[in-house]
């Protein structure tokens, strides 16, 4: 009988552009220089959107064989979610759907063996959302972000999620084929919508920042105990 082999890779932490890095970086290194070394991590960019991200972290996974991949982000919360999470909040993804409203509205169609729908690694999620006290989300991952207020309801009635992102679902997928654990913290923004874009720009970097950290403080304190 063959034995199991455990993954013994490095932990592959990414995010759709450089600046949604900065809080992870400043936190880790506040605690200790090299513990991004010494923890056996690797931190890349992946992308902007889906095709883009699905890509870069495909090719990362490649290049760094990790045991486990983390998306560090920023979402938008739909309007009727914002109870659960409010602006400046940080969520843990538990399930992420692609998102066509085409399709909701059956004006279009997925092909039956594309995979519209995925769930991250539960064990994972779990002690992020413990050891920060972050509540956990429904991840909608469109190709475009929701701009129009009327899109918007739609949206939120026809998928039931609580936030949007355009990544999560693509660095997900490419996990899922490498078959490598993969949960994302995400930092809410801003309120999906008209507004969503000008909100973004203001609070998206503090947003990144408290996402970013959440992951260190989980690392460190796993990595302590």
């Amino acid at each position: 009988m063959s034995r199991r082999t455990v993954p013994t890779g490095p932990l592959l932490v990414v995010a759709a552009w450089a600046p949604e890095l900065t809080g992870f970086r400043r936190r880790m290194a506040r605690a200790n220089k090299d513990a991004p070394r010494r923890l056996a991590i690797h931190l890349t960019t992946v992308g902007v959107g889906l095709v883009e991200a699905g890509i870069g972290t495909t090719s990362a996974i490649d290049r760094y064989r990790p045991r486990r991949v983390v998306l560090v982000g920023t979402a938008g919360v739909f309007p009727g979610a914002r109870g659960a999470h409010p602006v400046g909040s940080v969520a843990v993804a538990d399930t992420l759907v692609l998102a066509s409203q085409a399709v909701a509205d059956q004006t279009a169609y997925l092909p039956a063996i594309l995979p519209a729908r995925l769930a991250t690694h539960r064990g994972m999620s779990r002690a992020l959302a413990r050891a920060g006290e972050l509540a956990s989300a429904s991840v909608l991952c469109p190709v475009g972000i929701t701009r129009a207020g009327s899109l918007t309801r739609r949206r939120e009635r026809s998928f039931g999620a609580g936030l949007e992102n355009l990544e999560a679902f693509a660095v997900g997928r490419a996990a899922a084929r490498a078959r490598v654990p993969f949960t994302a913290l995400l930092g809410v923004a801003n309120v999906v919508g008209p507004a969503g874009h000008a909100e973004w720009k203001r609070a998206g970097p503090a947003a990144a920042r408290r996402a970013g950290e959440a992951l260190a403080a989980w690392l460190l304190s796993e990595a302590d105990g």
